[in-house]
């Protein structure tokens, strides 16, 4: 019996949100009427999703006092984040029963209804940033994770990833929702071979999505402001809304280029590609920051490179995630290796890496070897492991865990921009670090004393010798580093000073629009 009245009343519950009630589109999904829903993998929990409607209508009571079965933890899980947005003619909720305690005999805690005031964040990225590979996701990642404390994140992504990946990235990064557009590998091959041809550059050709522009057409009039991560993704912004767009450019990709066709190797066909990009992309990058009402760069001279004025300019300096790298002094390590971290796949890096097993590593004591940690192909990996006295992990699951039998790190990049995200992570494990002298004109000036630079093969051999003799004699330098890294490139810092500029450029947005209207209104 009560069975039946828990259908009936559940069916009654749902009657004003069926299609046939309520305008759909073409795939029959609800238009004023869209539901959230997160979920632990496993079976069990994806069959409990008619509960959603549930618990704050028939038992609120039960819920509110009577603590959590065994047995029925990860159906708790399961309600992280359940998120109704009915029309303008219904009233809102918002049930979170992730606040509950986690452990028997505590209450979960319900909130009862109440009408959604966050505002809502438009995030575009030409990469889905999960699993979290390489710098590009590892920032999308994060400021999507602290962006989420403030917001209500859409996250519009160009390519495809799995439900799992999608789920996963909603439960650990806090967004609100998450769509993927696809992209094929020959509308990215025409908008390249477009790009020659009209002068743009050819990754701004090879992400160009009319599918992708049109997702964010429908979805900007939704949302409060607008995110478009680096100039990939730039051309989805042409004003077709009355909400502040920010461009999270990130560094100047055009010195990049440059630094690539000046000092790369002859014959590396990348140095032609840069040769040729180089030019392109600075005029590109020039041109689209005066669209936006703020650029994101990481350091001021990025900024100066761009030509980007103060009034419209966010430094925003790379972070770390400080709590997954374990601090272990120099003092402590015993191990004979010397880790390199990053993506291999990556021209830079896997030439850094080749430079430095031939160059370098013959100078060193027989019993030292370099240790790549990180995702690689298995055409790069082959070409790495065929170099005596070199370990390739590949993607590992615990960075920290990788480097344990490391005595040292090294970025031995001789192209780079920014701030490395490797070098960061060095700092935060407390490895002495020797970078190459266009790796260390990326760190603040604050970094001077936690870091050696090298240039030639004789210094790297040098500092590299020095440490493995006397592990001990660098806890000083390990210990500054790790401090610049907890003060000025914490992601929770990073996030607020992020939030404060937005809010800020959204009042004065707002206000803007407020002078303008009367004026408007006469005509």
């Amino acid at each position: 019996m009560a069975g039946f009245w828990i259908r009936r009343r559940y069916r009654l519950l749902r009657q004003p949100f069926q299609p046939g009630n309520r305008r759909c589109d073409p795939r029959g999904q609800r238009r004023d009427c869209r539901y959230q829903f997160l979920a632990r993998q496993d079976a069990d929990v994806r069959r409990c999703r008619w509960l959603c409607d549930l618990p704050c209508r028939l038992a609120p009571s039960f819920f509110e006092h009577t603590p959590w079965p065994s047995g029925t933890r990860d159906v708790a899980r399961a309600f992280r984040c359940i998120a109704v947005q009915p029309g303008p003619h219904l009233s809102s909720l918002s049930l979170d029963l992730a606040r509950h305690r986690g452990h028997l005999g505590q209450p979960a805690r319900l909130h009862p209804p109440r009408r959604m005031t966050r505002p809502r964040l438009l995030f575009c990225t030409s990469r889905f940033p999960y699993p979290v590979i390489g710098g590009d996701r590892l920032r999308v990642f994060n400021l999507i994770r602290q962006l989420s404390k403030r917001y209500d994140v859409t996250l519009l992504a160009l390519g495809e990833a799995s439900a799992e990946d999608q789920t996963a990235l909603i439960e650990r990064s806090g967004a609100l929702s998450v769509e993927c557009v696809p992209h094929g590998r020959i509308t990215a091959l025409r908008g390249s071979l477009r790009a020659l041809l009209t002068g743009l550059p050819l990754q701004v050709g090879y992400y160009d999505s009319p599918a992708l522009a049109k997702r964010v057409d429908e979805e900007l009039p939704n949302h409060q402001i607008a995110i478009f991560h680096l100039i990939r993704t730039s051309s989805m912004w042409r004003g077709q809304a009355k909400v502040p767009a920010v461009l999270e450019m990130c560094d100047a990709i055009s010195e990049n280029f440059a630094q690539t066709a000046r000092e790369g190797p002859w014959w590396s066909p990348w140095r032609l590609v840069s040769a040729l990009e180089a030019p392109r992309t600075a005029s590109f990058e020039r041109n689209e920051s005066k669209r936006f009402d703020l650029v994101s760069l990481h350091t001021h001279k990025d900024a100066r490179l761009v030509g980007i004025p103060d009034e419209r300019l966010l430094v925003s300096t790379q972070g770390v995630d400080l709590t997954r790298l374990a601090f272990r002094a120099p003092s402590t390590r015993h191990g004979r290796a010397i880790a390199l971290i990053g993506k291999m796949d990556f021209f830079p890096n896997w030439h850094g890496a080749e430079w430095f097993a031939r160059e370098v590593l013959p100078k060193l004591p027989d019993d030292i070897r370099l240790k790549v940690v990180g995702d690689c192909s298995p055409k790069i990996r082959a070409r790495l492991e065929a170099l005596p006295r070199v370990e390739v992990t590949g993607r590992v699951d615990s960075l920290a865990e990788a480097c344990d039998d490391a005595f040292a790190a090294i970025a031995p990049m001789q192209v780079a921009t920014g701030i490395q995200n490797k070098v960061l992570e060095y700092f935060a494990m407390g490895l002495p670090t020797v970078v190459s002298p266009s790796v260390a004109s990326g760190l603040l000036p604050t970094a001077e004393g936690g870091y050696m630079a090298a240039g030639n093969a004789a210094e790297w051999a040098i500092a590299l010798a020095r440490i493995a003799e006397d592990p001990a004699a660098y806890d000083a330098m390990a210990n500054l580093a790790r401090s610049y890294a907890i003060r000025e490139h914490a992601w929770d810092q990073i996030g607020d000073d992020y939030v404060k500029r937005l809010e800020h450029l959204h009042q004065t947005h707002a206000h803007a629009a407020q002078q303008t209207t009367p004026a408007g209104s006469l005509s």
